[in-house]
């Protein structure tokens, strides 16, 4: 158990030893995929998913667009800097 996380999602049953097909009945009544895929450590774990498939040329244009983004961030920041 050592690398066992809890989080606030929780499936309502009765009792101890629930059978598999009892618990997969309840998580899929109380919805439990769509809530973990709602959370933030969802997003992080598709996101290292992502950039794990990408090829040399896609990481190129993460890179570029970061780089934009960054530029157009500091310029504004600039303006704002500059007007006060």
């Amino acid at each position: 158990f050592r690398r066992l996380a809890l989080t606030d999602i929780t499936v309502p049953l009765r009792g101890h030893g629930a059978r598999t097909g009892t618990v997969r009945k309840a998580c899929e009544k109380e919805g439990v995929v769509g809530k973990w895929e709602k959370t933030a450590w969802a997003g992080k774990i598709e996101k290292r998913k992502k950039r794990a498939a990408m090829g040399d040329f896609d990481r190129f244009k993460c890179m570029i667009a970061k780089k934009k983004k960054s530029a157009m961030i500091n310029k504004e920041f600039k303006k704002l800097k500059k007007a006060m």
